[in-house]
């Protein structure tokens, strides 16, 4: 039994049915191929144990990745176009705009009031109708399976006009008795991202509360894409639903609330934050602006970015991490398989095979390696973040299929394994054939 386990004799336990090989391996890859296929079936557990290796590397790594894609999107900071956020009375909103434009070191001065409202699919069900999936594109079919937020932007006449223009709407329908809004149909924030709605939410009613009772409806009256020049459009969340409303027409339907004071929030971009805001602090207290504050948006960001950097180094160090073991995985499991192989090498070199043919089997045999394991390893890794993402955040983070990080997967498995195993023969040159096949006998 000792000398049995020492010469691996029952390592092999395989009939001669089963190393038959298909017929278009030996057409398309000659005799070194139909040997390759021959060699992976007849090492058994060693070839299992390779392909295994192979498999929970890549797994491990595309599933790692994934989920750090994820949080890191989930945990991104909005990047604000403006420094300064001033709160202000509504009845006094136009007196602030004249006064912050005409201070040094202000270049822009421009609405940003908004409403954010929760939405919950349990706990709203009147707003269910226009968040079903009748209205939703494949991508998002789970977008409002639970709650998100929607945005009501107010937005400066100017402005909206500009938006409705470059997307050939009609601005004046927009300003009337019916209160309407442009609903951006993207959450992704990207340029040319996919599209979250289809047309049949055209002419559906979002309807606001206050104090949990219903207000007021707006019509959603057209679709828009997602523009990284619009100033407006950055000031939310990924994943927040964002419907724009002309400025007048948002303070009109908010006046008509139960409480009809309230403030309006003016943007400032400005090269001087910190001179500027003490500007606007010092104009609340000795000026007639009794009601409002200012808002540092910079220095309330610098905290944020300096977690969200700890954050990502520590993300992509993970990510090496787990990108060194699993190279380190594969190496030393080819390594050690081809290791344990010198009889079986020295026994092809003494029958006759020539370097150049030993070479083209070894490298048919890591091609057919590699195909077996990413067969497995590749749709396995792709329903488990399917899985994940569903557990984790498709209300607001649907799947994206990398494709860019699975190519590069199967291109560094097929070079390692190659590489790998090449390398691991070479060393196995020197070795003497008749010493080595001795070694059996001895």
């Amino acid at each position: 039994m000792t000398i049995d386990a020492i010469r691996q004799t029952n390592e092999i336990k395989i009939r001669a049915k089963r190393l038959r090989s298909p017929k278009w391996i030996r057409f398309l890859f000659g005799y070194e191929g139909e040997l390759a296929y021959k060699n992976m079936k007849r090492n058994g557990r060693k070839s299992r144990v390779i392909t295994i290796s192979i498999i929970v590397s890549v797994v491990l790594f595309l599933c790692v990745n994934y989920f750090t894609s994820m949080f890191t999107r989930a945990n991104e900071m909005v990047i604000l176009p403006y420094q300064l956020e001033v709160y202000v009375d509504a009845d006094r909103k136009q007196e602030m705009t004249d006064a912050l434009k005409n201070m040094p070191n202000v270049e822009a001065v421009y609405c940003v009031s908004y409403q954010m409202l929760d939405y919950n699919v349990n706990s709203d069900p009147l707003n269910a109708d226009i968040f079903s999936e009748t209205h939703l594109k494949n991508t998002y079919k789970n977008l409002f399976s639970s709650s998100t937020y929607v945005f009501v932007k107010a937005v400066d006449k100017e402005m909206f006009n500009e938006i409705c223009a470059k997307n050939h709407i009609d601005s004046n329908a927009y300003y009337g008795d019916t209160y309407k809004g442009l609903l951006v149909n993207n959450i992704s924030h990207q340029d040319g991202g996919s599209d979250v709605f289809n047309d049949s939410i055209i002419g559906q009613h979002y309807y606001c509360y206050n104090d949990g009772q219903k207000e007021c409806g707006i019509e959603i009256g057209a679709l828009i894409p997602w523009d990284s020049s619009e100033k407006i459009m950055q000031t939310s969340a990924i994943g927040y639903v964002q419907i724009l409303v002309p400025e007048e027409m948002f303070d009109k339907a908010r006046a008509s609330y139960s409480a009809p004071s309230f403030y309006t929030n003016l943007g400032v971009e400005t090269n001087d934050h910190a001179e500027v805001g003490e500007a606007i602090d010092t104009l609340f207290q000795e000026g007639d602006f009794q009601a409002g504050f200012c808002n540092d948006i910079v220095v309330s960001q610098e905290s944020m970015r300096t977690v969200i950097f700890v954050m990502k180094v520590f993300i992509y160090g993970f990510i090496v991490l787990i990108s060194l073991i699993t190279i380190a995985n594969i190496i030393n499991t080819i390594s050690t398989g081809i290791a344990l192989r010198r009889k079986e090498f020295a026994m092809l070199r003494s029958v006759g095979m020539t370097p150049g043919g030993f070479r083209k089997m070894i490298r048919l045999e890591s091609l057919l390696y590699g195909i077996r394991s990413l067969v497995v390893a590749l749709p396995l890794s792709v329903v488990i973040n399917l899985l994940m993402n569903r557990s984790l955040g498709s209300d607001s983070i649907p799947y994206e299929f990398d494709w860019m990080m699975y190519l590069a997967a199967v291109v560094v498995v097929f070079i390692l394994i190659s590489v790998t195993m090449l390398f691991s023969v070479s060393k196995l040159k020197k070795d003497s054939v008749v010493e080595t096949l001795k070694e059996e006998i001895n």
